[in-house]
């Protein structure tokens, strides 16, 4: 089963979407912390593995906290955003497009299909 990994960053979050056929089956995002610094790699590479978890669960996945001890007010801020943006989660399997996702896979229509 081989896939493509279509990567984009939106805000803070960094965004996998992996296709197989032509159908985005997973969505897996990773949110960068204002104690960390930008790593375009590393922001990726968290962002496929959960996409991958997704597909490998058949499931939505990683509940998207906002009362982790380690996070500051900014990251509350950018979770919060990710979740008003994604979802509840951080990874999902076969996920309902954003417009920002439909964008970028030029999209004409409402199915999750790159044919349109």
């Amino acid at each position: 089963m081989k896939d493509k990994a279509i990567y984009y960053v939106d805000g803070q979050t960094t965004v996998c979407l992996l296709q197989e056929d032509g159908d985005i089956v997973a969505r897996g995002i990773s949110v960068c912390s204002r104690l960390d610094e930008f790593d375009k790699v590393e922001g990726r590479t968290r962002a496929r593995n959960r996409a991958l978890e997704a597909r490998g669960r058949q499931r939505d996945c990683g509940e998207i906290l906002l009362d982790v001890p380690r996070s500051t007010w900014f990251d509350v801020v950018h979770l919060s955003l990710a979740r008003d943006r994604f979802g509840e989660y951080k990874g999902y399997y076969y996920p309902t497009l954003t417009p920002t996702e439909r964008l970028v896979l030029g999209l004409k229509n409402g199915n999750n299909s790159n044919s349109a």
